[in-house]
C-alpha cells in the first residue's frame, strides 16, 4: 500500500536523504531548459557556462547515487523501485553528457 509519509524513523531517514538525488535531475533539467530557451545569446557563455558545468557535474553526482542505490534495491528485492532508480540515473547520464556537449558548442 502507498503511503504518503513514511512509517519509521529509517524510512524517513532514507526519504530525507534520498529525494534530493531522485529530484535533482527533473528539477535541474527543467531550469537548464528554461534558462537556454530565455537568456539571449550573447549572455549566454558569459552567465551559463560556470551554471551549465555544475548542472552537469550535478548529474553525474546523481548518476552515480542512484546507480548505486538502483543496485541496492534490486537486491532488496524490489524491482519497481529500482527500476525507477535505474531510469532516472540512465535521464542523469543523458543530460549530463548534453549539458556537456551543449556547453563545449
Amino acid at each position: 500500500m502507498f503511503r504518503l509519509f513514511p512509517s519509521g524513523r529509517t524510512k524517513w531517514l532514507q526519504a530525507v536523504f534520498l529525494f534530493p538525488f531522485q529530484a535533482y535531475p527533473i528539477v535541474a533539467w527543467l531550469m537548464w531548459a528554461f534558462l537556454t530557451t530565455n537568456c539571449p545569446r550573447h549572455y549566454h557563455h558569459l552567465a551559463l557556462s560556470k551554471f551549465e558545468r555544475i548542472l552537469s557535474y550535478g548529474f553525474t553526482a546523481c548518476f552515480l547515487v542512484l546507480v548505486c542505490l538502483a543496485l541496492a534495491t534490486f537486491d532488496r528485492r524490489r524491482p519497481v523501485v529500482g527500476l525507477a532508480n535505474t531510469g532516472l540515473a540512465v535521464f542523469s547520464l543523458f543530460w549530463s553528457m548534453a549539458v556537456m556537449s551543449y556547453l563545449e558548442s
